[in-house]
């Protein structure tokens, strides 16, 4: 018999549909076998160093705020405690996790695809977003904002069955309390993380109350959040208070934080400048050029549709509130770092994709597709050659400090193999605990491959006593008290260019034109080692304030 037509035409569909599936799968398992090696191999970034040594303090019975200052909250602890407990020290280890945390963010934002998607389209755009994250440096890399994702979008997924829970039936007291206070303590722990996440937070509750419009369901329902939240927040405060760090917390996070925060808007803060953020991150951030009408749109679009049984599942809406909510923050209340700035994006690609997955305009689909399409091939292909050229010394050998200079992404980032010769003069003097300083953050990876404890609670000297100037005697005066012998220095970083330390260590440089004259600097004969840009001091504790104030403009 003959075929139907539209039989024939609907088989022709399902076929195409099902090959460019199995493409998509075969590019995804090839995208992941030439990249996820080198990924495990790059260096952790200076910021996670400094998490992993307040978590080995901690490990060994020391105190967070008390025996390790960190201005921010406990949250990032816990987790490197509990995965450093389970899976050790290696930093393929925490690499691993984070792609697994960047995995399941993938599929909680596919999930946000119209019901109308099929296979193909949940393909390409969870590799589209896989794409933009390996293109990403270090710098992004287990990042407290990333990980803060994780939990932001769990408990936005559990606001879009409340909302259709509310706007569909009649609900009793406890069907509407009980996952209320389940997404507060979901939000709670996102909070602990990263305190802002609460902006995105009350963007999305406050869309999702006016698609509700009913004040009796947004009451309790409001309640039930707060409730779960400051449960979460009471169990952090008990841990808190229970390990002894709780006086030391209230007295860095809201005293000495406001120095800090009043530090970053008086423009010292060396913070890396919006245009060069752009430029890193280009052309993926021109994707915001087209996120942000998509958001407004589906933002009035889902208020308006809110009588609609479907609207609260099938309009990214919620999704919307939480872009808007996120780049709102991240732009207004955050510095102009790449980390910062990854989570809004990967939220705007889902909502560009999501509106080329529901339209069926020719335009807005060939201009949305070859936007993606640009951002994907412009430079991971080339990227992608580059990590192939060392497949197999990753696979063989693991993260070694030639590899993570290798494939460093990171503009001036961390010299790996210098600093391995500053570890090795280190280790053959005999370092022990309380004998060594750093000056910046980039170096604290140093007392976890030594295995040795800081001279201080301070794990790095420049920025404390340069952000919290009224405590900067109360420092001096911890240096003193302490058994230090040796102090770190990286004669190009940042703050040490007014001194003449740099001119008298890189003459060939053309740095004594920016520099004090090399003679006028009083420290050169107590430098006993030099492995590129980072100089080992011979100082005490006691002359090391001396030394800050010679070499730093304080």
């Amino acid at each position: 018999m003959a075929a139907d037509p539209s039989d024939s035409a609907d088989s022709f569909c399902a076929s195409r549909s099902f090959s460019l599936s199995r493409l998509l799968w075969l590019l995804l398992i090839l995208i992941l076998y030439i990249n996820l090696p080198a990924f495990l191999c790059m260096g952790l970034d200076p910021d996670v160093s400094q998490w992993d040594l307040c978590a080995r303090t901690v490990q060994q019975g020391g105190v967070l705020y008390q025996d390790a200052v960190e201005n921010n909250l406990p949250g990032m602890l816990w987790l490197h405690v509990l995965i450093r407990s389970l899976l050790g020290w290696r930093p393929e280890v925490l690499l691993l996790i984070d792609l697994l945390v960047v995995f399941t963010v993938i599929w909680l934002l596919v999930r946000w695809l119209p019901s109308s998607a099929g296979t193909a389209q949940w393909l390409g755009l969870a590799l589209v977003l896989l794409i933009f994250y390996l293109s990403t440096s270090e710098w992004v890399h287990c990042q407290r904002d990333i990980w803060m994702l994780l939990p932001a979008l769990a408990a936005l997924s559990l606001r879009r069955r409340q909302v259709q829970r509310l706007s569909q039936g009649d609900p009793g007291f406890r069907e509407i309390l009980g996952p209320a206070c389940a997404e507060g303590v979901v939000w709670a722990f996102a909070f602990w993380i990263k305190p802002f996440v609460a902006v995105p937070a009350l963007f999305c509750w406050l869309l999702s109350a006016a698609l509700i419009r009913q004040a009796k369901k947004v009451v309790l329902d409001g309640s039930g959040m707060i409730i779960g939240g400051l449960a979460a927040a009471g169990a952090g405060c008990i841990w808190l208070v229970a390990s002894g760090a709780w006086p030391s917390f209230v007295e860095i996070v809201f005293d000495w934080n406001r120095q800090y925060i009043g530090y970053s808007l008086t423009g010292d803060g060396g913070c890396v400048s919006f245009s060069g953020l752009w430029q890193r991150l280009l052309p993926w951030s021109a994707i915001h050029v087209v996120a942000l009408p998509i958001a407004f749109v589906e933002t009035a679009r889902g208020i308006r549709r809110n009588s609609e049984p479907t609207s609260a599942m099938e309009t990214p809406a919620l999704l919307a509130g939480l872009y808007l909510g996120w780049l709102l923050q991240a732009l207004w209340l955050q510095h102009p770092f790449d980390y910062v700035h990854v989570p809004p994006l990967l939220l705007g690609v889902t909502l560009v994709a999501s509106r080329l997955a529901a339209t069926r305009a020719l335009v807005i689909r060939v201009t949305g597709l070859a936007l993606l399409l640009l951002c994907v091939l412009l430079h991971f292909p080339s990227l992608c050659l580059y990590r192939f050229g060392v497949w197999s010394y990753c696979v063989r050998e693991g993260s070694t400090p030639q590899l993570r200079n290798h494939l460093m992404l990171t503009p001036k980032g961390l010299r790996w193999t210098e600093l391995e010769g500053v570890q090795i003069f280190l280790r053959d003097q005999g370092l022990k605990d309380g004998e060594l300083s750093c000056t910046h953050m980039d170096m604290v990876t140093l007392f976890t491959e030594l295995d040795v404890k800081p001279a201080t609670r301070f794990h790095f000297l420049h920025s404390p006593v340069r952000v919290f100037k009224a405590q900067r005697q109360a420092i001096y005066s911890e240096l003193a008290a302490s058994d230090q012998r040796f102090l770190v220095c990286d004669a190009l970083g940042y703050g040490i260019e007014p001194s003449a330390l740099p001119a008298a260590l890189f003459p060939a440089a053309g740095l004594a034109s920016h520099s004090a004259p090399a003679t006028s600097y009083p420290w050169l004969d107590r430098i006993v080692f030099q492995s590129g840009r980072y100089v080992v001091f011979r100082l005490s504790g006691a002359e090391t304030p001396s030394w800050l104030e010679a070499t730093y403009k304080l």
